[in-house]
């Protein structure tokens, strides 16, 4: 698996620096990862695909470890994400890799738009921050009025020079 996403990196430069650490972090990193308890089940290859999604635009050593931990990290709780970054840090001999994003706040804040920062809000930021900020599409789905559109104009409010355009899709859409 990783071999066939390594293969999908364009640039060849690109391609062996994150061979180098790849080969170097990710075992361990991985390994880390799936000691955890996650708040969403999922498999190992799950695991796998949500660590490699989050390596979007990585420009050095700590860029990937942060961007791997994070992506590791997105379906635990905050306390066992910060637990298990605390963890990657010590592993991988990175300098503290907590990093939070700057559309969260205090759980239990509430942003201009009316968003409530609870844990699962502030989860799903985390998840799909590296998305937002590197332009990589992605798709939100869940039931109407659940607050999707909310949590991305959040999400995308933080970012300078971007707009959001919401298509609202269902069963009849085609």
């Amino acid at each position: 698996m990783l071999k066939a996403w390594l293969g999908k990196v364009a640039d060849p430069d690109q391609r062996d620096r994150l061979k180098g650490w790849l080969d170097d972090f990710f075992p361990r990193a991985f390994e880390l990862a799936l000691q955890k308890p996650n708040v969403v089940d999922t498999t190992k290859a799950g695991t796998l695909y949500n660590g490699l999604s989050h390596l979007v635009d990585v420009d050095s050593k700590r860029d990937f470890c942060c961007k791997l931990a994070r992506g590791f990290g997105a379906n635990m709780d905050e306390d066992t994400m910060a637990e298990f970054m605390a963890e990657m840090s010590r592993a991988l001999g990175e300098a503290e890799l907590q990093e939070l994003p700057a559309t969260m706040a205090a759980a239990g804040g509430m942003t201009d738009s009316g968003l409530v920062l609870v844990e699962q809000v502030n989860q799903t930021l985390r998840t799909i921050q590296p998305w937002v900020e590197s332009g990589e599409p992605f798709i939100l789905v869940g039931p109407e009025g659940c607050g999707k559109a909310t949590l991305l104009q959040h999400a995308f409010s933080q970012q300078k020079s971007t707009s959001l355009a919401v298509i609202n899709c269902s069963a009849q859409t085609s």
